[in-house]
């Protein structure tokens, strides 16, 4: 009877282990999950907006699970701050060519990574449709950023060519005798 006693005891002091253990852990979630949610909310106001871009997708991944919809908002912000980054290194590109051929350089430019790419990856992840609609979008731009680059290359070389004509009329204007 003292061993039945006993057992029952252990077993219960068991129990409420286990529960305040479920407890605690639950409200360390509850804290967690405020934290991101509020540096989320402060990465708007983030000037960086490479940085904006990848704390609001890191946030969504790591909100997916608690709270789908909010996630969801989060990663079209940081598609948006993400569009803006990659748009505005697509122009600094194009600008860096553009002055690399008119002094005669090789014009060679590294391309950077997209951070398009990098919100599209957690996203997909998470959310199929989210990630086709990202990548749609992804698909349109870089279709409209070869278009505007053979655009370019073309207006480029007919510039190359024209300047190279009137440099050989100079040529042979100087080069040829007064009459």
């Amino acid at each position: 009877l003292c061993l039945s006693v006993s057992s029952v005891a252990q077993t219960k002091k068991t129990k409420l282990n286990t529960e305040d253990a479920d407890a605690d852990a639950a409200q360390q979630r509850t804290i967690a999950i405020s934290l991101v949610t509020t540096l989320a909310d402060e990465a708007r106001s983030f000037k960086d907006q490479t940085r904006r871009a990848r704390v609001q997708a890191r946030a969504a991944d790591v909100l997916w699970d608690s709270d789908p919809e909010r996630a969801r908002d989060l990663f079209r912000r940081a598609w948006e701050a993400a569009d803006t980054v990659d748009t505005e290194a697509a122009k600094k590109r194009a600008e860096e060519m553009r002055r690399m051929q008119s002094s005669g350089e090789p014009a060679v430019v590294r391309g950077t990574p997209s951070l398009r790419s990098e919100v599209l990856r957690l996203a997909a992840k998470r959310d199929r449709k989210l990630g086709e609609e990202f990548l749609k979008a992804l698909d349109e731009a870089n279709d409209k950023e070869r278009a505007e680059a053979a655009t370019n290359q073309r207006l480029n070389n007919g510039t190359t060519v024209g300047a190279s004509q009137r440099l050989q009329l100079a040529r042979r204007l100087v080069d040829e005798p007064a009459r």
